[in-house]
């Protein structure tokens, strides 16, 4: 199991994910700070897309964890972005991903460009995986000051990742939410 850690931790970091990445013992990112998701377009399937995409290989019609995706893949011509946050510990990864695709995400009437939207919650541990579905907001690519950004944060406290939108300083209403990251 460690192994599979050690290669899924590997994966997320070729996927660029870092920076959206936090450890609860590294005092240079807080835990609890904010940060924007990661967001990965899942249009062209390629090595750094490839762990989303075998995430949401139901809802975009590619092979499943199972099978290889092939490098080029598309999606159906169809637009597909996720945004992702990973949390990682010395037992344990969590990736926090929220889908935005035609026909699954419902539009936020209080704000442009936000959409609430597929979320699924990975956790890998000594014990195994699980996956939990629900609905989150999701901002497509932000232009500008006044653009909505999707923020996250970890509290170590609660075991909790903290979602968020904000378009200018005002919080999205309905789009704020804590998802608990704790084994079931």
């Amino acid at each position: 199991m460690r192994r599979w850690l050690l290669m899924f931790a590997l994966a997320m970091g070729m996927q660029g994910i870092a920076p959206a990445s936090s450890r609860a013992e590294n005092p240079a990112h807080p835990a609890k700070a904010w940060r924007p998701l990661t967001i990965v377009d899942l249009r062209l399937v390629g090595p750094n897309q490839m762990p989303t995409a075998r995430l949401w290989h139901d809802r975009l019609g590619v092979p499943s964890r199972s099978q290889n995706v092939p490098l080029g893949a598309t999606i159906g011509g169809q637009a597909a972005m996720a945004a992702n946050l990973v949390i990682r510990s010395p037992e344990t990864v969590v990736m926090l991903s929220i889908l935005q695709v035609e026909g699954a995400c419902e539009p936020r009437p209080v704000a442009p460009q936000v959409w609430r939207c597929p979320m699924r919650l990975v956790r890998f541990d000594p014990n195994g995986t699980t996956i939990r579905e629900g609905k989150a907001c999701f901002v497509g690519a932000s232009a500008g000051g006044a653009a909505p950004r999707a923020y996250a944060s970890y509290d170590p406290g609660s075991r909790a990742i903290r979602l968020g939108v904000v378009v200018g300083r005002e919080a999205v209403e309905g789009c704020s939410q804590s998802v608990s990251v704790r084994g079931e």
